[in-house]
């Protein structure tokens, strides 16, 4: 560039910025440039609402990528990294292949339109939380907010672990010289998950279940609550049991944010988990080390075991005077008993006559009531030895029959309902949750299989429409499935089959669906609704009839 022509531009840049810097001084230009850092509050409500919003929607994912190692979820996100990334203390690491984690160009513009959308719904009070406009908060400030976070934290992880969590281009250095430990990111990970970095729980496990409950975990229970179970590669098959007990340990919390009627709450992790009332209250929060598996905590800084050897000396302390109070109090209430006890024993031998101590109305009825007691204690063992017999054959009994479904009562003066008073029919579930459901019925609710349901006495006025539209797509689904042969030789229905049966059988009817209802197979065919393909067949059967 001409020396003179180079000279000419720096001098228009320098008055630009000082004109730039006088605008902003008198409060006429945002101070700020490109979009605001997302702060931690504003991250957690976001969070909320992208669970709650349409839920069910939701992106493909290249399961290749994704595998449990430790106590984290190894997730490669663009599938050519060497370099492993955390998400909370989860190592990425490179699995295979260069496909990226999301199928698709467009991922970040999709998620993008998504984070629009539901800071576009935010109310003012919400919008107060964020401390901003709506228009200052993009994808951008989900980075930005993090890497401010943790590098504003004192002892926290080095500057160069944030910039490469962050992908920040840093030349050739970032291969030549600067070598990208995990421990540095886990570090990193667990801080901007939300940890609290001063406190022992910055190193807690995620949730995950005894060893007695993971035994009885087998290939066949997992083909009961997870559909396909045996196409999943290994990886993701390993971050199956920590993820249900993720989804076991939030449950309650679930169950206050969700609406009743989400999509999750009919998955089979409900409906058909036979293990449910045992997982429920199972599930493990240590931190550190479990205590019943081992599982050690990773990316823990030295600090945090000074931290928690203070805080266990500290509840020593505490349980120590917590001893100390209950022994003085014992000593207060107890003590003149005992001498009182003592002195009439003593006064007693005293006043013995020819070896036999005088009886009073207190002895006699000391000895009634141990006498009452015994009696009742020897009654009550020779009637459950005599009914124990009878009790283990109705137990082995029972234990072979269905689940036992349940019945309400609404209080209308009819007799009982099949289902809650309050009770939602699915709306917008997809074809496989509503098949599972009105073949094989919802366990953990105790709601007997829909297709039992009474349409005039169980289902509401307002729900009857969704009613009838499923009661015609399971109905072609019963013709397509006849009309294939796809049910074993020994089975004339389906609601005889076990679960994973009748996902080999439901896999066959609904491909033949798919190609009579679309000419071209759709993007996200298990995405797809019963009032969808109700619709799709419907005019399927016009065209039949015209031609």
């Amino acid at each position: 560039m001409d020396p003179q022509l180079d000279t000419e531009l720096r001098r228009v840049l320098e008055g630009y910025e000082k004109v730039i810097n006088s605008l902003k001084k008198r409060g006429l230009m945002k101070i700020n440039v490109g979009k605001r850092q997302l702060k931690l509050s504003g991250f957690e409500l976001l969070a909320l609402k992208l669970m709650t919003i349409r839920p069910v929607k939701k992106d493909t994912i290249m399961l290749q990528h994704i595998e449990w190692t430790d106590d984290c979820l190894v997730i490669e996100e663009q599938g050519h990294k060497a370099l492993g990334v955390h998400l909370f203390s989860c190592p990425e690491r490179s699995i295979g292949g260069k496909q990226q984690l999301f199928i698709g160009t467009d991922s970040k513009n999709r998620f993008g339109r998504l984070l629009r959308r539901v800071i576009c719904d935010l109310s003012e009070e919400e919008m107060c939380t964020m401390s901003c406009v709506a228009e200052d908060i993009g994808t951008h400030s989900l980075r930005k907010g993090s890497s401010s976070y943790a590098l504003g934290q004192v002892n926290g992880p080095t500057p160069v672990s944030v910039y490469l969590r962050m992908g920040q281009s840093l030349g050739k250095l970032k291969d030549r010289y600067i070598h990208f430990g995990e421990g540095a990111d886990q570090l990193c990970g667990r801080m901007i998950a939300g940890l609290p970095f001063n406190s022992e729980r910055f190193g807690v496990l995620p949730p995950h279940f005894p060893p007695p409950i993971i035994s009885m975990m087998t290939v066949e229970y997992w083909d009961e609550i997870v559909s396909g179970y045996s196409n999943y590669p290994r990886g993701v098959q390993s971050a199956f049991p920590f993820l249900l007990a993720s989804v076991i340990h939030h449950e309650q919390f679930l169950r206050e944010s969700l609406t009743p009627n989400h999509p999750i709450f009919i998955a089979r992790v409900f409906t058909a988990n036979v293990l449910l009332q045992q997982q429920r209250g199972a599930t493990v929060l240590a931190i550190g080390e479990s205590p019943v598996c081992g599982l050690k905590a990773t990316g823990i800084p030295a600090h945090l075991a000074v931290a928690k050897k203070v805080n266990e000396l500290r509840e020593e302390v505490a349980n120590l005077h917590r001893e100390i109070d209950e022994l003085k109090t014992d000593m207060a209430a107890k003590l003149p008993n005992e001498v009182a006890v003592k002195v009439v024993s003593e006064l007693r031998q005293q006043f013995v006559v020819n070896g036999v101590a005088p009886v009073t109305l207190r002895d006699i009825d000391m000895r009634i009531a141990d006498l009452r007691t015994n009696m009742v204690a020897e009654f009550r063992s020779a009637l459950n030895a005599a009914q124990l017999p009878n009790a283990t054959a109705v137990a082995n009994i029972s234990g072979e029959q269905q689940p036992v479904w349940r019945s309400w009562s609404w209080g209308d003066g009819q007799i009982c309902h099949a289902v809650p008073k309050d009770w939602e029919f699915p709306a917008r579930a997809s074809v496989k949750a509503i098949w599972n459901l009105w073949f094989f019925g919802d366990k953990d609710a105790g709601i007997r299989p829909y297709r039992l349901l009474s349409k005039q006495h169980d289902i509401k006025p307002e729900h009857r429409m969704r009613h009838s539209r499923v009661s015609v797509v399971m109905s072609y689904t019963e013709q397509l499935v006849e009309e294939a042969g796809a049910l074993p030789a020994s089975v004339t229905k389906i609601s005889a089959l076990q679960v994973p049966a009748g996902d080999k059988v439901f896999d066959t009817a609904f491909t033949t669906m798919l190609s009579q209802l679309y000419s071209m197979k759709p993007k996200r065919p298990e995405d797809l609704s019963c009032g969808t393909l109700y619709n799709r067949l419907c005019q399927y059967r016009r065209s039949q009839q015209s031609a």
